[in-house]
């Protein structure tokens, strides 16, 4: 069978990995990391490669570059292979390969994830502070050493105006904590030679190339369909609990939205998100908006994206914070997110995606900017674009039309719209996020669907999703909260998309075994003690009411019974059998033990356990 064709695209950034072949030592000495390096440094001169950063471990290698073609790559590291093992060789008087198999490597989209792999290689040594690791790149990037062949990225300027500027802001970035979903995200980009990419900007590349660049599912699709009622309910009291437990108040909202505003997606007498309904209940209430912290749920509306469809329903569980200026509002309602979604044991599944939009007259002036860039070429856009260019001209570089492509890469960059106090107050929040251990990513090119939104936007962002990628957003919008309540008022809220939170959660083996049980007691009997164990069922329930009794009646055979109980998540399983009358058998299936009892001893024998 052929070997896959790797996948190359010129002008992107490449992650690349090699290992020992079996797990073996590569590096043993100082002197095979030097020698090393000088390999690299001579490959990399000779074939042209940019390389970014490297780390070399004692059985792993990591390099990111960026090659001008597949030729010069490929000669890059066969000339890395071919100058350092027969050295290793040599040196150990050994034989045979060094390096296991091909290497591995992914594509990355340079705007939202290469600091983020930047961080993943130069970090990879864990058993030192990366700026204290010598044979890794973060030294000459953190600014403290000055390697030759490195050539930072052009992404490394957005950190900072000057060149001081950028090398603190990354050493404070690479103390972060990276996220364990980026991580499993990158190794399995690795593994699959796919792109590593935002939704948007795999689907683009698809489009162009016509071949897929995401990751694949691995293995058989599951038998095991999950009750995705369980999932909405248990998200529901999961979200109940944390928000209560933030001292948010719930707030009940109506379905008909008589006063919506024109520029609304759908009708206006269908509510199509809680915020505006949050906004007009404390402008009725004078005195509300100072300590006011609402949360709310339920179903909103909207026009589908195919326009033959109509409306659609889909379903939001939202908070929204009056009153405060400062950031520690927007740190406590990502805390309450990250909390929920730890909860939820999908952590490892979502991404945060944070930037600063700027003050109301920053946007303003970079709107301004973005007409005087798209206009002269107003001609070639179609209603929609022409609409967006006059409100919210961003919206064209999140889709540019295809043949402004060139154009949209010269668009001016709204970092240089921030005045020095949106930069301090945005590093304020970041290096809290930091020290409350949430893993987020600094994404300047990200821009909210609705205009409203100033200073800080944020998306949770998964790559698990076909559809429907972002799980969660929200922002602060003071602006729109004075125009409708008529004074200052500052505003900041967020609203997670149930339904592709209960889809995340359907995919997601950890989430599916955690939490509340569906079922607490399955019990299974032969027909013959049907009468008995109905009887045993309703004394369970009359003692523990709180708890989920399942009767199985269906009569198939024991052992299909005993399955099914398995995937019903039942804690305790009691089984009579006719075979052995007057005695009952008690499974629990957390703790595995297995017992035999008088029926009389059923509920002490319970009553033992739950205590």
């Amino acid at each position: 069978m052929p070997r896959k064709e790797r996948l190359f695209i010129p002008g992107l950034p490449q992650l690349i990995y090699l290992r020992g072949n079996n797990g073996e030592t590569l590096f043993a000495d100082e002197e095979d990391y030097r020698f090393f390096l000088s390999c690299l440094k001579k490959a990399s001169q000779d074939y042209h490669q940019a390389l970014h950063a490297f780390a070399l471990q004692e059985a792993r290698i990591h390099l990111l570059l960026t090659s001008p073609d597949k030729t010069s790559l490929s000669r890059f590291m066969q000339h890395v292979g071919r100058c350092y093992v027969p050295y290793f060789n040599r040196k150990y008087q050994r034989t045979g390969a060094l390096l296991e198999g091909r290497y591995h490597s992914c594509i990355v989209e340079p705007s939202t994830y290469f600091l983020i792999c930047q961080k993943y290689v130069e970090t990879r040594p864990s058993a030192v502070s990366a700026h204290d690791y010598p044979w890794s790149s973060a030294r000459a990037n953190a600014g403290f050493e000055a390697l030759d062949f490195v050539r930072p990225h052009d992404t490394l300027a957005g950190l900072g105006r000057t060149d001081d500027e950028r090398r603190v802001r990354y050493r404070q970035f690479l103390a972060s904590p990276l996220s364990g979903s980026f991580t499993s995200r990158i190794e399995e980009c690795l593994q699959q030679n796919c792109v590593l990419g935002t939704l948007q900007f795999c689907r683009e590349l698809e489009g162009n190339i016509h071949q897929s660049v995401r990751p694949r599912h691995s293995g058989r699709p599951r038998k095991h369909y999950p009750n995705r009622l369980s999932h909405w309910f248990r998200l529901e009291q999961e979200a109940q609990a944390c928000l209560t437990g933030y001292a948010y108040q719930e707030i009940r909202l109506p379905l008909i939205d008589a006063s919506a505003p024109s520029d609304m997606p759908v009708s206006p007498s269908l509510r199509s998100e809680g915020t505006m309904a949050c906004l007009r209940a404390i402008a009725r209430q004078d005195r509300m908006h100072d300590t006011a912290r609402l949360w709310y749920q339920g179903p909103m509306f909207r026009t589908h994206h195919m326009a033959s469809q109509g409306i659609e329903q889909f379903h939001q569980i939202g908070a929204e914070a009056f009153g405060h200026e400062g950031i520690e509002i927007e740190l406590e309602q990502l805390l309450i997110q990250y909390d929920l979604i730890r909860q939820l044991k999908l952590a490892h599944l979502m991404e945060l995606h944070i930037t600063t939009l700027g003050s109301e007259q920053e946007i303003g002036q970079y709107r301004e900017a973005l007409k005087g860039h798209f206009s002269p070429f107003r001609i070639v856009l179609d209603e929609a674009q022409r609409k967006d260019l006059d409100s919210s001209p961003e919206r064209l570089l999140r889709t540019p039309p295809p043949m402004l492509a060139e154009l949209v890469a010269a668009a001016p960059a709204a970092a240089s719209f921030l005045s020095e106090a949106t930069r301090a107050r945005f590093d304020t929040l970041t290096r809290a996020l930091e020290q409350a251990g949430i893993p987020f990513t600094h994404t300047p090119g990200l821009f909210p669907d609705r205009a409203c939104y100033a200073h800080t936007f944020y998306e949770w962002q998964t790559a698990h999703l076909d559809e429907h990628n972002v799980v969660c957003c929200g922002g602060r919008y003071d602006g729109l909260a004075r125009e409708v309540a008529g004074y200052a008022l500052p505003a900041v809220g967020f609203a997670f998309m149930v339904e592709p939170l209960v889809q995340l959660a359907e995919t997601s083996r950890a989430a599916l075994t955690g939490g509340e049980h569906a079922v607490d007691i399955s019990i299974l009997a032969d027909s013959a003690l049907t009468p008995q164990a109905m009887q045993l069922g309703h004394r369970i329930r009359d003692s523990y009411p709180h708890l989920a009794v399942f009767n199985d009646f269906s009569g198939v055979r024991m052992v299909s019974r005993l399955a099914r109980a398995r995937r019903r998540g039942s804690r305790f399983v009691i089984v009579l059998r006719a075979d052995e009358p007057g005695r009952i058998e008690l499974t629990d299936s957390e703790t595995r033990s297995r017992i035999l009892c008088d029926a009389g001893e059923v509920m002490s024998r319970l009553q033992r356990w739950f205590n």
